[in-house]
């Protein structure tokens, strides 16, 4: 889990290190989701962004995000683990479901049971920043016309520029 205090120079890895990574993409959580994201080891999106989710996350070759809704504030990078699945975790963030019928996109879950979030992977950190702020990287973003959601998943050289904006400045030794 991401450390709150500043890494020290030893723990920032290389940016060359990151040059396997051949895209990116972003998971949204909010505060009440994001301790689950990051204690299960999985991150979500809701059925409609499946397709999305199996497309562009993979193994090894993606640098995985968690931006968080409440603080604005972006945090990785994480990796996956194995391909995404549908519901993987059926019981992830059910706390945090919606009444069927409502504007909110995570309504549709399959009825009562599943997870609100079933476009799922399973990820692990492999840097250890504490979260960023928005005005470090928020430029990078595809913003959509609506001025309040971006582009999720994220070309080669969008993903090193947000992993050189979300780097922690080594401090002075």
């Amino acid at each position: 889990l991401p450390s709150t205090a500043g890494p020290s120079a030893a723990t920032i890895p290389d940016l060359p290190e990151f040059a396997i990574f051949k895209n990116g993409m972003v998971f949204k959580a909010t505060n009440a989701t994001r301790t689950e994201c990051l204690s299960l080891g999985l991150f979500g999106l809701p059925r409609q962004q499946w397709s999305r989710v199996q497309q562009h996350c993979f193994p090894r070759e993606t640098a995985l995000f968690l931006y968080n809704t409440s603080t604005y504030e972006m945090e990785g990078v994480f990796v996956a683990t194995e391909r995404p699945g549908l519901d993987l975790n059926p019981e992830a963030w059910c706390q945090h479901k919606v009444r069927p019928g409502s504007r909110d996109p995570r309504s549709d879950a399959e009825g009562p049971e599943g997870s609100p979030f079933p476009a799922q992977v399973r990820v692990r950190a492999v840097t250890q920043w504490p979260p960023a702020a928005a005005e470090r990287f928020e430029h990078l973003l595809r913003w959509h016309p609506n001025g309040t959601s971006f582009d999720l998943t994220l070309d080669t050289g969008t993903t090193r520029a947000l992993i050189h904006s979300i780097r922690p400045s080594p401090g002075p030794d």
